[in-house]
């Protein structure tokens, strides 16, 4: 049955996935860099949808620039990475959720992996687009190539298999992913953003504050930070192991700078029937672990090209969901482990 649920699936959609075995959450991809798996689970506040599953790749390197101002070595650093992943400047995360408003759909490939019929992206492999991605998304809407580079920050055709002990679970649903580095770089000016770095020591931007400051007296736009920016509402610090980043996405529908970057939005049709505009939406990141909380909105309401539910629903920044464990351990209880 297996089998033939995927020669089905490869007429309709040519899906990617990317494996995320339970036993096995940690692996050293090279002498620099770490990778440890997280999977967040969220539940939503008012019980209208089920609890989410957020899993996290998160790619740690030992020669972080950290909080480094110096934006030449990071350029360097970065345009080196898309050759050599070991010359990554700062921690980068995957972050793939698949989303679902009823219960969770899980089948059981066992079978067709065993058979060779289904292939997972490698972990190297997975590192690797990422940062080319990345490169790309911070550099492209600068406008410093020659030619127009294709940008898949936010996508929808990559599937997640679970694997639990000996056996392999498709979560066959919609599923959201995204790319991120996290960042402790200081002196930023506001085009220096871009819509795939976490700054955890940028200034806090108040999403309310600046969504309402968007139209002057004169009534014409006004824009401190660029359009698909992701920017930090604030931050939480609880303690010396725990850093959590509050973060939202300075979306707008039409900008200039989308001519120096051809996005995988606003549709990846047949894969969804929403378009992704913010993706996650309102979402807090956990230092060293990834995105553990998110409202997903564009899915949940379904967006559409003129209509962004985060912008238009969730004008202040609210967290619909809560974290209510990562890795199977209780949120709070987590927290206080050492990692």
């Amino acid at each position: 049955m297996s089998n033939l649920y995927f020669a089905n699936a490869s007429a309709q959609a040519n899906y990617s996935y990317v494996l995320f075995d339970m036993s096995n959450l940690e692996d050293q991809i090279s002498d620099t860099i770490t990778l440890k798996r997280y999977y967040a689970q969220i539940e939503h506040r008012d019980k209208k949808y089920p609890n989410q599953t957020i899993y996290n790749y998160y790619y740690s390197t030992s020669k972080s620039l950290w909080a480094s101002d110096k934006k030449k070595d990071i350029y360097e650093r970065f345009k080196a990475s898309t050759d050599n992943f070991n010359s990554m400047p700062y921690d980068v995360v995957v972050s793939v959720t698949p989303l679902t408003k009823e219960k969770e759909c899980k089948i059981d490939i066992t079978e067709s992996v065993n058979a060779g019929d289904v292939t997972f992206i490698d972990t190297k492999s997975l590192l690797k687009n990422s940062l080319n991605n990345i490169y790309f998304g911070i550099y492209a809407p600068m406008g410093i190539f020659d030619s127009i580079p294709s940008v898949d920050l936010k996508r929808v055709d990559i599937k997640i298999v679970v694997k639990k002990k000996d056996r392999y679970y498709l979560i066959d649903q919609v599923t959201l992913t995204e790319i991120y580095y996290l960042s402790h770089q200081i002196g930023l000016y506001p085009s220096e953003y871009n819509s795939c770095g976490l700054f955890f020591s940028s200034p806090t931007v108040n999403k309310s504050t600046t969504i309402a400051d968007r139209y002057g007296y004169t009534r014409k736009r006004r824009y401190a930070y660029p359009a698909d920016r992701i920017l930090l509402d604030s931050l939480e610090k609880i303690d010396d192991h725990n850093l959590i980043g509050y973060f939202w996405t300075n979306f707008e529908f039409h900008s200039t700078e989308r001519n120096y970057i051809k996005r995988s939005r606003p549709s990846y049709k047949p894969y969804s029937d929403f378009y992704i505009y913010s993706g996650v939406g309102d979402f807090s990141v956990l230092y060293g672990v990834g995105v553990i909380n998110g409202n997903f909105l564009d899915y949940f309401l379904g967006s559409k090209p003129t209509y962004s539910p985060d912008r238009e629903e969730n004008p202040t920044y609210n967290l619909l969901f809560k974290t209510k464990s990562i890795n199977g351990v209780k949120y709070d209880k987590f927290l206080k482990m050492k990692r």
